[in-house]
């Protein structure tokens, strides 16, 4: 191995170690200038600090030293952080997945930046252990776009990684990003909560996701929690004994009343997950459950048809989260409440899919749309 390549995989691995030259010269116990030689190839370290260097830098001796190093210009971390989970992928330019992980949430609204920025820390460094050379990150996170939430995570991460270009954004991004035509359109979301948002190609603006205190319906959150509170309607003679009821109460293995402590103390995540027994309710037949179920997409529709009127963002509309796409019946149910001019498309892709896709056009890449996702499909699992 040349002097020069030894110097760039120390620079490489400090970086992503997070540590500058003089705090690897401190561990070390050496003059900063002595690193600064090693990145510059003016030198190279002496044998007995082998050990040492290695050990500070995260790595093993034959990691550093391995003459095989693999080039990894040209790869990036994509992001889609939501308020239970976030996956990151590690992936080239033609969309290839070379890594994923799953980790926590990273909502700030519901983690707090500084757990949120940590997970995200622990994240990334197990990819640039051994990927050393990274363009770009982007992280499309949940949370970000209110109060300031976004620029704290840009400013923690970019403390993080001086050395690589990091943005930031709504997780709505990666909605948008799985949309064929991406540059001008309304995008959606009704999963645990809902949302509607116009993007013109430069501009983001919002319709609605006002959480669970305060969204009436739409999202899983109020499916969820209108069929319990049917089912304790029900048990105080006030609504009709269905099988919506049965279902909620065999999910509880109780009368709900008994189990209101548990409800309360559960939070929105586990009230969502009783939104598919309103589904399976319906398409018993259960009126009640049907009602609950048409509330919720009627919003969304309004949502989606005020966003293409507000914001003229033309009729193409992607949509995205667990309810919308996991559940038929509410496709169904969008399609017969929004006009036939209007395209809808419900993406089979994951979220993390629209944030690799943004990354790349943040980047100004190239790429064929067709191709990227072809590639994906066939690396991501």
């Amino acid at each position: 191995m040349t002097v020069q390549e030894l110097g760039r995989r120390i620079k490489n691995y400090r970086i992503s170690s997070g540590l500058t030259q003089a705090a690897l010269a401190e561990k070390l116990m050496l003059a900063p200038q002595t690193v600064s030689k090693w990145e510059r190839a003016l030198s190279s370290p002496d044998i007995t600090y082998l050990s040492a260097l290695c050990l500070a830098l995260g790595i093993t001796p034959s990691k550093l030293l391995e003459e095989n190093d693999e080039k990894n210009v040209g790869y990036m971390i994509a992001i889609d952080g939501g308020g239970s989970k976030t996956e990151l992928v590690l992936f080239d330019t033609d969309g290839r997945v070379i890594e994923r992980l799953r980790t926590d949430g990273t909502n700030p609204n519901l983690v707090g930046i500084q757990n949120a920025v940590k997970t995200l820390k622990e994240a990334i460094d197990k990819f640039l252990c051994n990927h050393s050379e990274i363009e770009r990150i982007y992280a499309g996170i949940s949370g970000s776009a209110s109060g300031g939430n976004g620029a704290a995570l840009l400013e923690l991460l970019k403390k993080r990684y001086p050395a690589y270009k990091i943005t930031v954004e709504s997780d709505i991004m990666n909605i948008i990003g799985l949309a064929e035509k991406n540059d001008r359109c309304t995008a959606a979301i009704m999963g645990t909560g809902v949302v509607a948002y116009g993007w013109d190609g430069d501009t983001l603006r919002r319709l609605g996701g006002w959480g669970s205190i305060f969204d009436s319906a739409g999202s899983g959150y109020c499916i969820g929690r209108d069929i319990i509170a049917l089912a304790l309607a029900a048990e105080d003679g006030l609504a009709e004994r269905g099988e919506a009821v049965r279902l909620v109460e065999a999910k509880l293995g109780t009368k709900p009343f008994a189990s209101i402590d548990h409800l309360y103390k559960n939070g929105s995540d586990y009230i969502a997950s009783f939104a598919p027994l309103a589904f399976a309710a319906m398409e018993a037949g259960d009126r009640d459950a049907e009602k609950i179920v048409r509330k919720s997409t009627e919003y969304l529709a309004s949502l989606i048809l005020k966003a293409i009127e507000k914001y003229d963002v033309g009729n193409s509309v992607i949509i995205g989260g667990g309810i919308a796409t996991g559940a038929p019946v509410v496709q169904k149910l969008l399609r017969e409440a929004i006009p036939t001019h209007i395209t809808l498309e419900f993406s089979s892709l994951p979220p993390i899919f629209g944030a690799m896709r943004r990354c790349l056009d943040l980047s100004g890449t190239n790429y064929n749309f067709k191709d990227l996702k072809e590639n994906f499909i066939n690396t991501y699992k």
